[in-house]
């Protein structure tokens, strides 16, 4: 149970790592709706394939884009057809190994995690991830066009959904310090 417990922190530091490059991409590029977005603005030869957006170097590739931060921590994310972010088990393994204390998880534990933050998670497919879009939470007027992992903004509606994930909004408060390029 322990091991488990060590994967999902990893997974919610991945997802608030994703969260903070997100806000450094709308810091650098206003235009950018969602990070899926970046596919389009290379297409078009707006930004290069490669680049620096902030604390974060990013090289884009097939259906998604890897980001490096400052301190070496590497955030790989695929994008969906629908513009969705989505992750596998090697990117959350990869992931953890690039922290500054690296951590490596089995993908036994990773996938036992990941399936243990539903509502917060869904498979869209077999061992593949995404943070759920039907969630919504009270900072947002307009939920279903929220840019952002929206447990991630406050308190949840409904409060059933609050209630189950109470428990996780806090335990991934302390792991975002841990996986912040400023740490």
């Amino acid at each position: 149970m322990e091991r488990v417990g060590a994967a999902r922190d990893l997974v919610l530091g991945y997802i608030h790592a994703l969260n903070a490059i997100d806000d450094a991409m709308r810091v650098a590029i206003p235009s950018l709706e969602r990070l899926a977005d970046v596919l389009g603005l290379i297409r078009s030869r707006r930004i290069s394939r490669r680049g620096q957006v902030g604390a974060y170097s990013y090289a884009v590739h097939g259906a998604g884009c890897r980001f490096v931060c400052d301190n070496g921590t590497e955030v790989d994310v695929d994008f969906a057809a629908d513009g969705s972010e989505v992750f596998d088990l090697w990117r959350l393994r990869w992931y953890g190994l690039s922290l500054p204390e690296p951590r490596d998880v089995t993908d036994q534990d990773l996938r036992a995690a990941a399936r243990s933050l539903q509502p917060l998670l869904a498979e869209v497919r077999p061992g593949w991830f995404s943070v759920a879009t039907d969630i919504t939470c009270a900072g947002c007027t307009t939920p279903e066009r929220c840019p952002r992992p929206q447990w991630l903004c406050g308190p949840l509606r409904p409060a059933g959904a609050a209630t189950q994930l109470k428990g996780v909004m806090s335990e991934s408060l302390k792991v975002s310090k841990l996986d912040s390029p400023s740490s």
